[in-house]
């Protein structure tokens, strides 16, 4: 693979696989080093068509918490960490809301959360999730419709607060 194409596809995929590792783990600096891990192992090892580089990069990604978490389990869930300074996420995530959203999407249970950050911020369809998850798309579209109620229900109760 030539340096400009590296450029290209870490300048293309970064957000998005930074996103989907920090929704995983919930750590920006273990998300930090899933994604430079992703990024890695497709500078070396990936030769297939550019439109599937997308579903490989985040396969790989789940791949690599996958095994983190059964190397440390349990250390690598349950760390939120409230950036003092502007990090890396808070820059990635430009707007209060989307970051107000993007943190209520963190405190569901993990699959909901997953769903929501691969559809909303990586722009994957129905379809692609179904695809990446083995499941059916119907199965997709009730798990994304469970995890928008948890979502709204999980909204309203603060406003009330």
């Amino acid at each position: 693979m030539q340096k400009k194409d590296m450029e290209k596809i870490y300048g293309m995929h970064y957000r998005e696989l930074y996103l989907y590792a920090h929704s995983l783990c919930r750590n920006e600096e273990q998300a930090k080093d899933l994604t430079s891990e992703t990024f890695y192992r497709a500078f070396v090892s990936f030769d297939m068509k550019e439109e599937k580089l997308k579903y490989w990069l985040f396969r790989v990604l789940k791949n690599l918490y996958i095994d983190e978490k059964r190397k440390k389990p349990g250390v690598l869930i349950e760390n939120i960490e409230v950036p003092v300074e502007e990090s890396p996420l808070t820059q990635l995530l430009k707007t209060e809301q989307r970051m107000v959203l993007y943190e209520k999407i963190l405190l569901l249970p993990e699959e909901y959360s997953e769903l929501l950050v691969l559809f909303y911020f990586s722009n994957f369809s129905v379809r692609e999730i179904a695809r990446m998850k083995g499941a059916t798309e119907p199965g997709v579209k009730m798990k994304l419709m469970r995890a928008r109620n948890k979502l709204k229900g999980s909204l309203e109760n603060e406003e009330k607060l």
